[in-house]
């Protein structure tokens, strides 16, 4: 309240019914009011709706101290008050708002308001203060010592409970968890009562809330259109606690747009998501609320309750066979029940399911009978019907569905770890969207109408270790995944219509041995894997195209690629054929990117797969990684788009010395003099070419260009930046080198537009940033630098004028590269280099590596390459696996 004396503030409190927002409130303009020229308090405005003139005849005659009748309408009113209080400082409390008419009339702006003027609202509605000129403060419920002090003062007139009661008073704290207006009720229920009325009390309202609590708790509730009132009842009755995401997809499945329906919910406070694990949670008396409106709207009769939760209501309900039941949701908790289960009583199912006409969603959880799996579930489910939207029996024990399981209206069926053995006709089930039957071990027959759906968007059969067959599929324009791994499939089955929106195809762990022609009708598929496919044999590559995120086939048998889908294996070399079989995996394949895993075999990668990659990562392949250490200068003379090789490789198993084309400049030269992109090295090798001008040691660096008025870099056409003893950060990087690290780095970066521009726009007197390349997570000790001229020209710039500034402390995030233009010759000349020549600078942060230092660095803004973000910009995406990548962002 003091801070800011001269401006006006807005202050919301938002939180739900009971938390102690009016009291909160009250208590501020009890002891503030005198500091202002005008105060009013308007309790309870959400019960003045449709008086608002009221509210605002009760504003001014409190704040002025006069009385007000004039106000014909809304908008007199609010002229009014605009009018009269413009240069006023006051206070002013508008308490339980719900509607955003109410604040428009009684305090739209703050220049209603004269300097210093305070305006505090509380509400239960958040968006109703999420305005960017209302400070807004979540009130939270008390803490155990405060919640025990609060009660006690009710329940005992003191701030302690009386030692017969400390176990009995804990219980009630538990009850009300910290909710002020709980412990105010019970606190004054249970007032000089006896200890057998305390303990009758709290068995009490297990079942039966207090009317005051509830009454209080359910005015946020009934403010609610139907839908959102359904989800409210779902979540307390079934999904507190459970992941956003899977009551999302519930809910859905009900029609009942959970997504804005679950927001308003939380605006409302009356549930709120869990900060780190996304989780719907819920105060423990609101869910008691929720359980109290199910059945106090059935006039406490469980027959006729919506939905029912409790394994007693459930049974009571299942076994009365007289009596239709109005049950419209059931969750089942199967393993809290087997002592009643349904195998001990003589009804059948066709019985117990006869009176569920009602029933849209069932869920089973749990082992119902616990391994006993001899029990005949295929007969009539009774009536069972259309109303039936999400069905769930997490070990269904029958063999089959019913033969009289038709719901048509059915839009999941989630069957896991089953003993069914055969699906049913799935055109009886029109509506279907998701099928899971995962490791239901004992399935060996899906029924051919499978492969005709066309709503269907998600089938999960992972783990059915028995099934060989999938339907052919003809017409499944909806399929968006589709999980067949770690079953005894043989075969991919043949797809005769387009599948357009099918982009996951999980084939890990099967038997297939390639993949049909027909597999590009498939023309969104993004991501493809066949991790552990030993039978593979034969992958065709001409469908890879850029659609492609990633592609998994991680230890499998590859042996060769087929160039074309429907012809003969690529036409190679014997050589390059045979050096292709015994590949031991080939591993996500991203679009342009490409890993290789564990292929121990592999000499060298044909043509036409090199001809599509831009980023190769290589990963225990001795025989492979040699030849593209041997290849390099021609692999990356010969294709532009390659821009990104990294090998993981123990240092031991590849030649040690560098291949003499990386080893020369002229080569080198030649090969990044023709080259328009980028391309970063990483490669297992100990020490620098010796062609690089400038070599020195620290962690970040930054070079400096001589003044660009002596000199220009027309013929100048790059960059080649190198470094060796690359280490992972850990973040303690003071002891993170690794001097037994093998590992070099090289980047080449080539003058474009941009830093073009950036030459061309220098203004002759500050210092000009050409670029600036982040290495996150890594720390490199010893570097290379060298600048790359036109092919024919020479050099521009005297190796002399380089200033080369390294500092011994790594950056936060691991090591920087900066490559400035400095502003003038007198930043180059501040320092002589002659005083440090022969001495020993390792207690020094600052290391000179030139012939000229300057003493202070001024920090510009680095130019934009935006060319060279996507090629230069590693951010770990899933489709490369390791235990650490190299996060290089260039800017």
């Amino acid at each position: 309240m003091v801070s800011k004396p001269e401006e006006v503030l807005f202050i919301g409190l938002w939180g739900m019914g009971g938390i102690g927002k009016t009291t909160t409130a009250r208590a501020i303009y009890e002891d503030c009011k005198e500091e202002f020229e005008g105060s009013c308090f308007l309790q309870d405005v959400k019960e003045s709706k449709n008086k608002i003139e009221i509210l605002q005849k009760d504003l001014l005659s409190d704040v002025l101290k006069t009385k007000f009748d004039g106000i014909r309408d809304v908008v007199t009113g609010s002229c009014l008050i605009q009018e009269r209080l413009q240069f006023k400082k006051v206070l002013i409390v508008i308490d339980d708002v719900d509607h955003i008419q109410q604040l428009n009339a009684l305090a739209k702006q703050c220049d209603w308001f004269g300097r210093g003027s305070r305006i505090i609202i509380t509400t239960r509605d958040e968006h109703l203060i999420n305005d960017v000129h209302i400070e807004k403060y979540d009130i939270h419920t008390l803490p155990q010592n405060e919640a025990l002090r609060l009660f006690c003062l009710h329940a005992f007139k003191n701030d302690h409970p009386h030692e017969d009661f400390k176990e009995l008073s804990l219980k009630v704290l538990t009850y009300a968890g910290g909710l002020p207006l709980a412990l105010r009720v019970l606190g004054d229920h249970l007032y000089r009562q006896h200890k057998h009325y305390w303990e009758g009390t709290l068995s009490r309202l297990k079942d039966v809330p207090e009317d005051e609590i509830i009454a209080k708790l359910q005015i946020s509730f009934d403010g609610l259109n139907v839908l959102q009132q359904d989800i409210f009842l779902d979540i307390a009755c079934f999904f507190r606690g459970n992941y956003k995401d899977k009551v999302e997809e519930r809910l859905e499945s009900l029609g009942l747009h959970p997504k804005e329906g679950i927001d308003v919910l939380i605006q409302k406070s009356l549930i709120h998501i869990s900060m780190n694990e996304s989780r719907i949670e819920m105060h423990d008396l609101l869910q008691e609320m929720g359980f109290y409106i199910v059945r106090k709207r059935s006039n406490w009769d469980v027959r006729s309750f919506s939905r029912l939760w409790r394994e007693d209501d459930i049974l009571k309900v299942l076994f009365d066979i007289k009596v239709s039941s109005e049950a419209q949701r059931i969750y089942l908790y199967g393993d809290r029940i087997l002592d009643n289960d349904i195998t001990k009583t003589n009804l059948g199912w066709e019985v117990i399911f006869r009176n569920m006409n009602k029933l849209c969603f069932l869920e089973v959880i749990g082992d119902f009978f616990k391994g006993n799996y001899n029990v005949n579930v295929s007969q009539p489910f009774g009536q069972l019907g259309n109303t039936l939207r999400w069905f769930s029996w997490l070990y269904y024990p029958g063999q089959s569905l019913p033969n009289n399981f038709h719901p048509m209206n059915l839009v999941h069926l989630h069957m896991e770890h089953s003993q069914i053995i055969e699906t049913p006709d799935f055109s009886h089930l029109p509506n279907l969207e998701v099928l899971n039957l995962s490791c239901s071990k004992r399935l060996v027959y899906v029924h051919p109408s499978l492969g005709k759906h066309t709503k269907i968007k998600r089938i999960n059969l992972a783990i059915c270790q028995n099934l060989e067959e999938f339907p052919e599929i003809n017409g499944m324009k909806s399929l968006e995944i589709l999980n067949l791994s770690d079953t005894k499939l043989h075969s991919v089955p043949e797809i005769y219509k387009n599948l357009d929106s099918l982009s996951r195809l999980d084939l890990s762990g099967t038997r297939i041995t390639t993949l049909p022609n027909s597999i590009e009708r498939a023309t969104s598929l993004e991501i493809l894997k066949m991790v552990q496919c030993e039978y593979l044999v034969t992958l065709p590559i001409s469908f890879l195209g850029p659609r492609f995120r990633k592609i998994d086939i991680s230890s499998g048998s590859l042996k060769y690629f087929k160039e074309n889908i429907g012809g003969e294996a690529a036409s190679q070399p014997n050589k390059s054929r045979k050096n292709l079989i015994g590949c031991a995996s080939i591993g996500q394949i991203s679009g342009p990117k490409i890993h290789f895993w564990r292929c121990k075999s592999l000499e060298e990668l044909p043509e036409f797969l090199l001809s599509r990659i831009q980023f190769l990562v290589i990963d225990r392949c001795a025989t492979l990684a040699s030849w593209i250490c041997f290849n390099l200068v021609d692999l990356l003379d010969k294709y532009q788009h390659f821009c990104y090789l990294k090998l993981h490789q123990d240092y031991e198993v590849v030649p040690h010395e560098f291949p003499q084309a990386f080893t020369e400049r002229e080569p080198m030269s030649y090969m990044m003099q023709k080259r328009n992109q980028p391309f970063m090295v990483y490669i297992p090798r100990r020490g620098l070419p010796s062609w690089f001008e400038y070599q020195f040691s620290g962690f970040s660096v930054t070079v400096f260009l001589p003044p660009l008025y002596e000199w220009y870099p027309d013929k100048l056409r790059g960059f080649v930046i190198s470094g060796t003893d690359v280490g992972f950060g850990s973040g303690s990087y003071g002891a993170c080198h690794c001097p037994g690290s093998s590992h070099v780095l090289t980047m080449y970066i080539p003058i474009d537009n941009d830093i073009r521009r950036d030459i061309d726009d220098w203004n002759g007197q500050n210092e000009c940033t050409l670029f600036e390349i982040d290495l996150n997570n890594y720390v490199c000790r010893h570097w290379g630098f060298s600048l790359v001229y036109n092919q024919g020209e020479g050099n521009e710039v005297d190796p002399h004028q380089l200033t080369i500034v390294t500092n011994d402390i790594p950056d936060s995030c691991g090591i920087t590269f900066r490559v400035k233009v400095a502003g003038s010759r007198a930043e180059l000349e501040e320092l002589n280099m002659d005083d440090y020549k022969g001495k020993d600078h390792s207690d020094n942060p600052i290391l000179l590596a030139s012939l000229q230092q300057q003493s202070h660095l001024q920090e510009g803004e680095p130019s934009s390459v935006s060319d060279y973000e996507d090629a230069l910009s590693w951010d770990g995406e899933e489709a490369w696996n390791g235990d650490s990548e190299l996060d290089l962002s260039l800017s």
